[in-house]
């Protein structure tokens, strides 16, 4: 800049100096892994951003509602979210001047979680656990551990059917599975659930290690049939910390009735009885009935066939029920082609003991 002046007799005098006009920064950042889970640490790197004409002296990083960081020449930073959903990750830089700039960028958080129990809830021993799962996360497997709340107890997998061990069942975003909370003597004692996200190798691993366990060949001791510590592959999304009750099983979930289209017919039943003891007070029935049936050609949703029992609760029943205990990948699929279909149903009770056999639709947002 150049000044000129002159006063009343005409004589004159000049100056020149430079003014430099201060550019502000320019705020950037990437993040790390780009698809993160929740609990899962996530790396914020600011090193894209830059000062045009001097050097950035603060950081500063806001992650929604759930924390804010600030420091000189913190360029990266780690953090995770303790929920599913999308948050807003925010960047503030500032440059030696005083000059500052501001970008924001979404993060989008998956995992899995439990929807029908919550922190100190009491649950009975064994409990069908129900929840929710992003989609994004469709490609890996859900495992629920239980874990004792005494320092160094060990983790504890669980299986929707004890008989054949499996992780949780899976589908539309909601997922089911039976957990077992310790023995008889245990009402009163504390409990960790624990909802983990598996990827494929460890989704192998962990059914190879339980029906090691299992087996009837296995031959170890069943008190190390659990886990020190969760294995690589594995990521916890949910906790929560529940008292067991005293009670052996939970409430049965409700049934909507929903009605959808079609009709369902049964052919006969084929039965297949091993008889009671009639000289023992607990003498078990083991009945398998063979259902056979049709349906009319309007009926496009699945069947279910559910026992209810004594107890109150619904039993699904499976065209495989020897292996994997009719639940939600079991159910009969209806086929255009065809209208037969066929179940089977193993009862096991006192003698006596009275059940029903309820035959209905399913669409697919139900699960059990």
């Amino acid at each position: 800049m150049n000044l000129n002046v002159i006063d009343d007799s005409g004589l004159n005098g000049s100056y020149s100096t430079i003014i430099r006009v201060n550019q502000p920064p320019v705020a950037g950042f990437t993040f790390e892994p780009e698809h993160p889970m929740v609990n899962e640490q996530i790396r914020f790197d600011a090193g894209t951003s830059y000062d045009p004409d001097g050097r950035l002296l603060n950081y500063s990083w806001e992650f929604g509602n759930e924390g804010m960081q600030f420091g000189p020449g913190k360029v990266y930073t780690f953090f995770s979210f303790t929920e599913r959903g999308t948050f807003n990750a925010k960047l503030t830089v500032i440059d030696d001047n005083g000059a500052q700039s501001t970008t924001n960028v979404p993060v989008i958080v998956s995992g899995a979680k439990i929807t029908n129990a919550g922190i100190g809830d009491p649950i009975s021993q064994s409990f069908d656990l129900i929840g929710e799962y992003s989609l994004s996360d469709s490609s890996k497997s859900i495992w629920v551990f239980v874990k004792p709340e005494e320092k160094n107890s060990r983790y504890y997998p669980q299986s929707l059917d004890s008989c054949y061990p499996h992780n949780a069942s899976m589908q539309n975003g909601r997922w089911e599975n039976r957990i077992s909370l310790g023995g008889s003597s245990d009402s009163g004692r504390f409990f960790d659930i624990i909802v983990t996200l598996a990827d494929e190798k460890a989704n192998r691993k962990l059914h190879s290690l339980m029906y090691e366990w299992w087996c009837p060949d296995y031959k170890g001791n069943c008190s190390d049939a659990g886990f020190q510590d969760l294995s690589d592959g594995v990521h916890e999304t949910d906790l929560i910390r529940i008292i067991r009750s005293n009670e052996s099983w939970n409430s049965s979930q409700n049934i909507s009735n929903i009605r959808l289209p079609g009709k369902v017919n049964i052919v006969d039943l084929k039965r297949d009885t091993t008889p009671a003891d009639p000289n023992s007070n607990n003498a078990s029935v083991n009945e398998r009935i063979t259902v056979n049936g049709n349906r009319s050609n309007d009926a496009r949703d699945q069947i279910w066939v559910l026992e209810h029992c004594l107890d109150g609760r619904w039993y699904p029943k499976s065209i495989d029920n020897e292996n994997n205990g009719g639940h939600v990948t079991n159910m009969i699929s209806l086929g255009p082609s065809s209208s037969d279909w066929h179940i089977d149903a193993t009862f096991k009770g006192k003698a006596g003991d009275s059940y029903d056999l309820v035959f209905s639709f399913q669409n697919k947002i139900a699960i059990f």
